[in-house]
């Protein structure tokens, strides 16, 4: 069965490859996925983001947003940092360079309940890396050198 292309106005994730990637190979989406099919029919759903630094390891210029998350809904992004929120309209400025949330504090918060509510929902998945008890051995220092994670220490 062949199937038509066509293109979908809606934002998209990379976490929407793999339930799509089932689907089409006549698979259950798992319990893990994150995503959605973008094959399906239904509602635009809202694209979610979110990056938690750990704040003993914050530097740089951004050091002080230890937590930012967006959600894309429609047209609208809006991006959630320690210094607050900036809102944008993706399909008349796709490259995010002004911020009209003064202009629509409805709509900021209107996607900020979103968002949180979103983010409560959404599962917490442990770190997958742990420096092993008693320090890293020597071997992994020296791999670490090896691909550029370690200086000339």
């Amino acid at each position: 069965m062949t199937r038509a292309r066509r293109r979908r106005a809606s934002s998209a994730s990379t976490l929407d490859v793999a339930p799509t990637l089932a689907r089409l190979a006549g698979l259950p989406a798992l319990p893990q996925d994150r995503g959605r099919d973008l094959l399906a029919d239904g509602a635009r759903l809202p694209v979610l983001s979110a990056l938690e630094i750990d704040p003993e390891g914050a530097t740089g210029p951004r050091a002080d947003q230890r937590t930012q998350a967006s959600i894309v809904v429609g047209d609208h992004r809006l991006l959630v940092t320690g210094d607050g929120a900036r809102l944008y309209d993706l399909a008349t400025d796709p490259a995010e360079q002004h911020d009209f949330a003064a202009e629509r504090p409805d709509l900021v918060a209107e996607l900020r309940a979103e968002l949180d509510r979103r983010r409560a929902e959404a599962p917490v998945y442990p770190r997958t890396w742990r420096v092993p008890e008693g320090g890293a051995s020597d071997a992994l220092l020296e791999h670490l050198r090896g691909i550029g994670y370690m200086g000339d220490r």
